[in-house]
């Protein structure tokens, strides 16, 4: 089993009150999101819902924290570039990743068996 990582690193002080402090991420995804954001051209936030978070961010991925210990994340994102930035980190650093393409579709950064 894998560290785990508070979401409050990535929290939004603008987060609604869906924000779950106990949530936590697994290390290696933690460790994509701070990649990611030291690039210095994206935003990395971590909300309560997708409607408080998703327009938060203006160039950069977003997620919600709701629920507990997920293994994986569904990574909003704010266009295509940061999309595929998403996609490159993960790849470089080992992370397993799926997204399908559809810009109406979040990117999946995890191990998928627990979903």
């Amino acid at each position: 089993m894998s560290h785990r990582v508070s979401s409050d690193r990535f929290k939004s002080q603008e987060s609604c009150d869906l924000f779950n402090s106990e949530h936590t991420i697994p290390e290696e995804i933690a460790e994509v999101l701070e990649k990611l954001d030291t690039l210095g051209a994206f935003q990395v936030i971590a909300g309560g819902c997708n409607g408080c978070t998703a327009p938060l961010v203006e160039h950069g991925v977003y997620y919600t924290a709701q629920h507990g210990e997920p293994d994986m994340l569904y990574v909003g994102y704010s266009d295509e570039e940061a999309a595929y930035a998403l996609l490159g980190v993960c790849d470089e650093l080992g992370v397993p990743c799926d997204w399908d393409g559809d810009i109406t579709h979040k990117v999946a950064v995890g191990d998928d068996d627990v979903y």
